[in-house]
């Protein structure tokens, strides 16, 4: 059973230590500079201060922990699909009474595969204002989709969970 938690006043700090969570495999982030979308561990590795990005979403099939800046703190959520919620974070639960998950969706993303690119780092990537946003893909897939699960509540969706990204399943 999928269970959700907020948080919010959560510092830094705090912040940094939920997001070395195992269960993590992708980073998509925002700053004012542009936008990250990358695997988890390469994002840990080379990442600007954590103060730079007003929002972002870690995720991976068992769970996903977005945050937002708010004024001078950050509001973070987290769904739990399988095991423990995150730590670092005092959470609290969410309550998601009458919220329906949808299946699973592979949605399309727009861009193009460089034939070019070295082995060693393969290109996937779509044209963004001011820079490319690279993929985190196997270099020689055809097509990338972002796997995303809607919940809805009486017609209306209400909220969204990263799940992952692959090749896509389609020409």
């Amino acid at each position: 059973m999928t269970e959700w938690y907020i948080a919010r006043g959560v510092s830094i700090a705090d912040l940094a230590v939920a997001l070395r969570d195992s269960r993590l495999r992708w980073i998509y982030a925002e700053r004012a500079e542009g936008v990250a979308l990358t695997l988890h561990e390469a994002w840990l590795a080379g990442q600007v201060s954590l103060d730079r990005w007003i929002h972002g979403r870690a995720f991976g099939a068992e769970l996903e922990l977005a945050w937002w800046q708010k004024e001078n703190s950050i509001e973070t959520r987290a769904i739990v699909v399988k095991g423990d919620k995150p730590q670092g974070i005092k959470w609290e639960i969410l309550p998601t009474e009458g919220w329906e998950a949808q299946s699973l969706q592979e949605k399309l993303l727009v861009g193009e595969r460089d034939p070019n690119a070295p082995a060693e780092h393969p290109q996937w990537s779509t044209v963004r204002i001011p820079h490319y946003l690279e993929y985190p893909v196997d270099g020689r897939a055809q097509r990338v989709a972002l796997v995303e699960q809607l919940y809805w509540q009486r017609g209306i969706v209400v909220a969204s969970r990263l799940v992952e990204i692959k090749e896509a399943a389609y020409g």
